[in-house]
């Protein structure tokens, strides 16, 4: 979440941040992985080439992508195929 904010009498306003390195670990037991971000319209699969899987140690791995602008949060599904 982008914790770079003001709050006035008229509303809210964040500073949007950029270019936000996400990681998350994945559970061992599968092979291809999907990352999904969350939007008012549904599910939105990224491109493969826009998240990395890195192999951590035996058995386990991550995922890793950039979040190109911030405004307060976004929420992402990082699922099994």
């Amino acid at each position: 979440m982008n914790e770079d904010y003001k709050v006035e009498k008229e509303g809210f306003t964040p500073t949007p941040a950029r270019n936000v390195q996400m990681q998350c670990r994945l559970p061992p037991g599968a092979e291809q992985w999907h990352v999904f971000k969350v939007t008012p319209g549904g599910w939105k699969l990224l491109p493969e080439d826009q998240y990395q899987i890195t192999p951590i140690d035996a058995g386990q791995a991550s995922v890793q992508w950039e979040i190109a602008e911030l405004r307060v949060a976004n929420w992402f599904v990082v699922t099994a195929e």
